[in-house]
């Protein structure tokens, strides 16, 4: 049986002093035990916001994007970096711009953090696996796909990406298969 109080108490003080994910991972562990507790619940959702830009910061990104200022980007992404080192959304982000810009190695690197920071995050999944894919990482690929594929089993689009993989691995009939599910 795990000690709730003591969790929750080491969880505030990590909250207070920014490592947000050992935050986020004591109260999961309590919130896995004990998924009423409004304590662990209020200081998840506390860390995950403290862990991640807000929308506007987000918008203002995506409006950058819309008009592919890479310089301005670039400069953002650089402080966003550093001022969310654990946020999913930002590392998401870095990972379309090395994508767009063309570095799908980098790309990846960053979409498997963002994978690794919120593991249910599908669409974190399946960019890492495109990215793999456009490095020509394709045992890679098909590991981000299929762990996007086991959270939504029915995605036709992931399929047609696991497609893709196969073929360029030379694994036609499973490629024809993927496509065709």
């Amino acid at each position: 049986m795990i000690n709730v109080k003591s969790r929750l108490k080491k969880a505030k003080k990590l909250l207070k002093s920014g490592d947000t994910q050992e935050c986020k991972r004591l109260c999961t562990e309590v919130l896995l035990n004990f998924p009423q507790n409004s304590e662990a619940l209020r200081l998840h959702k506390a860390a995950v916001s403290a862990a991640n830009p807000n929308l506007a910061t987000v918008q203002k990104m995506q409006r950058l994007f819309d008009v592919w200022d890479k310089k301005a980007i670039k400069i953002e992404l650089d402080k966003l970096l550093r001022k969310f080192p654990d946020s999913d959304v930002v590392k998401n982000l870095a990972g379309a711009f090395l994508s767009r810009s063309g570095d799908h190695p980098g790309a990846a690197e960053f979409f498997v953090e963002a994978a690794e920071l919120a593991p249910t995050e599908i669409g974190y999944l399946k960019n890492a696996g495109i990215a793999f894919y456009r490095a020509k990482k394709n045992l890679n690929a098909m590991q981000g796909i299929n762990s996007a594929l086991e959270l939504e089993p029915e995605n036709s689009d992931l399929h047609a990406q696991l497609g893709n993989v196969n073929a360029a691995l030379n694994y036609f009939d499973k490629s024809i298969i993927s496509i065709d599910t």
